[in-house]
């Protein structure tokens, strides 16, 4: 290296004749985008939020009926041992029941009756009633046909009520069938099932 190279190197110069150093680049500052939703995405999301409500909220309010109505069955059932332990202690008597108190006022009301056989009063109440059991004390119907009839024979003027149920809902407070409701309905042998509200 001679010396005018080596006094252009000490002043930081590149020297002549040689190669040229390399100089660095500072890179430039690069725009970024906003962490958040443009409006347009805002909107789209929102519709589709809109499009799966439309959708889940008839599913979600038709599993709440079912819960309900599957929930008032069970209270039949218990219902439905009640009255047979209450026949047990009337030497297999049927009680004697209004079929609504405030029709008949001078029968004995369902839940005066059965209330020693229940452990939980609640059990006289359908979910799905939110008025009628305020009045009348329960939210299901006796059939005043089975009064006082003994339980392995209840007949009425040479009719056999076993085919017919003996307790059932007292308002079509359920959804289902072909008329667009139906009641829960228990039978003397104690089981339970939905009757379609016949159309018409």
């Amino acid at each position: 290296m001679t010396d005018r190279e080596q006094r252009a190197k000490d002043k930081g110069q590149a020297p002549t004749g040689g190669a040229v150093a390399p100089i660095a680049h500072c890179p430039l500052p690069i725009a970024r985008r906003s962490p958040g939703f443009t409006l347009i995405e805002l909107l789209v999301v929102i519709a589709i939020i809109a499009i799966l409500a439309s959708i889940l909220f008839p599913v979600f309010a038709q599993a709440r009926e079912q819960a309900r109505k599957a929930s008032c069955a069970s209270n039949l059932r218990q219902l439905g041992l009640a009255l047979h332990m209450y026949c047990q202690d009337s030497d297999g008597i049927l009680p004697t029941m209004a079929a609504q108190p405030s029709a008949s006022p001078g029968l004995p009301r369902m839940t005066d009756v059965l209330d020693p056989y229940v452990k939980n009063a609640d059990l006289f109440k359908c979910r799905s009633d939110h008025s009628y059991w305020k009045t009348e004390g329960s939210s299901y119907g006796w059939v005043e046909l089975f009064n006082g009839l003994p339980l392995d024979n209840p007949t009425f003027l040479t009719q056999d009520l076993t085919d017919l149920p003996c307790m059932l809902d007292a308002e079509y407070w359920h959804k289902g069938g072909t008329a667009g409701g139906g009641k829960n309905a228990l039978w003397l042998d104690g089981h339970v099932k939905f009757v379609p509200k016949i159309a018409g």
